[in-house]
């Protein structure tokens, strides 16, 4: 990833808020594109938002999004250049039940892509915005340390809630009719179970297994899968476990999941660790690819709530968001 080297005082052409794989995606299509230098802000500590991989009792687990399918032509290119470039690799393309789409990863895990896409760019992490002003034809974005960060051309990749939230402080407001729409965006949360194992896993190849139990909605072995050289799975709850026990002591959480995949596991778990995703999967979904909120100074939401919920729907609205900001710059 790109150093920072300065304090941002003078207008910034283009400004992303969000590190996730839309605001990656958007800033990395900008970047090649020869309209300068994107700059990305987050909140977080490392990018990537759900490509997301975790080191943990030795193991190396991915415990957000755990690999992603390409189907739309634009994607399929977006694909290509990344295994080209060693970033991703094929997981699986079948399971013993049913043929399936070709099933992708990361070589090193999730976070090789965000990894290698911002290293294209600058991403400045921790920076927790307050407000989003509207100044004459420019943004002002505040953070919460009082610095600002000015630019004409604004795409918010955070969950919708909380970019209406940001916009909604500082005073712009949208459209009634698209405002409704937007503000009907709500997500599920997802609990995840990161497990090490004793030995490996039980797991019949290729270490994935959909709804196992009534508890838990996915899980999948990370040994098999080829990013960790031990024994390591990782389980998520369903949405509705989620939303009930989300706040639950991380001890309640893990006896109950755990309990539930023993028998598929077949082997002891030696250590385990609880993740949280408050925003997981969006419930419901904006019909286009991205939504341009002001056309001057431009303003453009977009992210994984627009179009498709999957990694592909995200990255397709990424790309949406940036070939509607080249119109403008």
């Amino acid at each position: 990833m790109m150093e920072w080297t300065q304090t941002m005082t003078n207008e910034i052409p283009i400004l992303i808020l969000g590190s996730g794989i839309s605001g990656l995606i958007a800033a990395y299509y900008l970047s090649q594109h020869g309209v300068g230098e994107p700059v990305v802000l987050d909140k977080g500590t490392v990018a990537g938002g759900r490509l997301a991989t975790c080191h943990f009792a030795g193991g190396v687990f991915d415990y957000g999004a755990p690999f992603f399918s390409a189907r739309h032509p634009d994607f399929k290119a977006v694909v290509q250049e990344w295994l080209e470039r060693g970033i991703i690799k094929l997981w699986y393309s079948h399971t013993e039940r049913e043929m399936e789409s070709p099933r992708y990863c990361g070589v090193s895990g999730m976070e090789a892509i965000p990894n290698y896409l911002a290293s294209h760019f600058r991403v400045k992490q921790q920076i927790s915005i307050s407000h989003i002003y509207q100044i004459d034809q420019h943004w002002e974005l505040e953070d919460e340390q009082g610095t600002y960060y000015a630019t004409s051309n604004l795409i918010l990749t955070p969950p919708v809630s909380q970019s209406l939230h940001l916009l909604n402080r500082g005073g712009f407001r949208l459209l009634l009719s698209r405002r409704a729409l937007l503000e009907s965006i709500h997500y599920h949360p997802c609990l995840v179970v990161l497990a090490r194992l004793s030995e490996p896993s039980h797991l019949p190849a290729p270490g994935v297994l959909l709804r196992p139990h009534p508890l838990i909605a996915w899980m999948g072995d990370n040994q098999q899968k080829g990013i960790s050289t031990v024994p390591a799975v990782t389980l998520y709850a369903t949405p509705e476990f989620s939303a009930r026990f989300y706040d639950a002591s991380d001890r309640h959480i893990a006896d109950q999941l755990l309990n539930a995949v023993r028998p598929l596991l077949g082997v002891d778990v030696e250590a385990w660790h609880i993740k949280r995703w408050r925003y997981s999967l969006p419930q419901q979904t904006f019909q286009g690819r991205c939504f341009v909120a002001s056309e001057s100074p431009k303003l453009i939401l977009a992210g994984d709530a627009f179009g498709s919920s999957r990694v592909e729907g995200a990255v397709l609205s990424g790309l949406a968001a940036a070939k509607r900001m080249l119109e403008n710059v």
